[in-house]
């Protein structure tokens, strides 16, 4: 095969996706006695499906291990009351596993950008937690007091920067906000979670919320705390890397997105893509991929996703093999400096895997 046809996934006549549900999360909770069930529950099922959650078959002569399960299961009935309490989400995808290996099995066919913990974040999740960190794009936990759990101290940034943490005392917070921020993001994607209105106990604590505020773990309070406005909010509106959500969240839809573009041009031109080197793919000049992003970041930028976008730039390199580059500078809002979106062959190929 010459060095300027593609080689990677691309060597198909088309490339085909599914959609990604960008607002449907997947709730799970760890148990012990509970057996594994994937239930799609909704406002008007939970209550019956939740009752219908059995023992594991080894744990069933145990009278301790039946009270264990009761208690679990009434714990699982307030959360998902907690959940749809909310002006929010009315269905979600619920999992009670035993072995994380399922869930990881699980969202290698279902797409789940957000990936809640029910559990409270106590050592109990803490190996589980390691384990689809890295395959999962927004992990949300809770916390019971200021402190983060002891599996996240002492990690770089980087490593904090898609997971949010939320105070929620005995309240289910992260639950309700789940349920809020994606169904408002599903009606208009950049909104912000700062400032949401909840069925949430606020925080007075003024101790606590310096200490909540340093850790950049979430809390619900007056918006307006040395005014004492009376309006209570869902604050701050960030991942434990101190980054915006609705920032971090728009940046990974507009990335998805692209992917599709581009695979959708791709699959528009065809035959001519056969021969990559006379499209002037060099990352400089105007072709048939820029001309069709052009088109796809004008339209974000219409919706109101982005303020602004420039030097968009797509780069063939075939020094080794095929890759694939694509470069844009976006600016979110005026709040905010320019940032690089950048896609690669890797992570074209990734997403196809999991969309396929």
């Amino acid at each position: 095969m010459p060095k300027d046809t593609i080689s990677v996934s691309f060597v198909q006549n088309r490339l085909a996706f599914n959609n990604v549900n960008y607002y449907n999360p997947l709730l799970i909770y760890k148990s012990n006695v509970l057996a594994s069930k994937h239930l799609a529950l909704s406002v008007t099922n939970l209550q019956d499906l939740l009752e219908k959650l059995e023992m594991q078959k080894a744990q069933e002569s145990d009278s301790s291990k039946k009270k264990i399960a009761e208690e679990q299961l009434s714990a699982l009935k307030k959360s998902m009351s907690d959940f749809f309490g909310q002006d929010g989400l009315k269905s979600v995808d619920f999992y009670v596993y035993n072995q994380i290996k399922e869930i990881k099995d699980f969202l290698k066919s279902n797409l789940h950008p957000f990936v809640v913990f029910v559990n409270q974040a106590e050592d109990v999740i803490s190996s589980d937690f390691e384990e689809i960190r890295k395959i999962c794009n927004f992990i949300v936990i809770s916390t019971k007091d200021a402190n983060l759990p002891d599996f996240l101290k002492g990690k770089d940034k980087s490593e904090l920067k898609n997971i949010i943490a939320v105070y929620a005392g005995k309240q289910n917070l992260h639950l309700k906000f789940t349920a809020a921020y994606l169904h408002q993001a599903s009606i208009f994607h950049a909104v912000n979670p700062y400032g949401m209105i909840l069925n949430a106990v606020p925080v007075y604590d003024d101790s606590l919320i310096d200490s909540l505020r340093k850790t950049n773990i979430n809390f619900y309070s007056l918006l307006n705390e040395t005014g004492n406005d009376g309006i209570l909010a869902f604050k701050e509106g960030v991942s434990l890397s101190g980054d915006p959500i609705d920032e971090t969240f728009t940046l990974f839809y507009i990335k998805n997105e692209a992917i599709k573009e581009l695979i959708r041009i791709w699959n528009k031109n065809n035959r001519a893509n056969s021969k990559l080197g006379s499209l002037n793919l060099d990352g400089n000049l105007p072709n048939e991929y820029t001309a069709g992003l052009e088109c796809f970041f004008h339209e974000l930028k219409q919706k109101g996703l982005i303020v602004s976008y420039k030097e968009i730039k797509l780069k063939i390199n075939s020094s080794e093999g095929l890759s694939l580059s694509l470069e844009v500078a976006l600016k979110y809002n005026d709040s905010f400096n320019s940032v690089n979106l950048v896609i690669t062959t890797q992570e074209i190929n990734e997403y196809l895997r999991r969309a396929s």
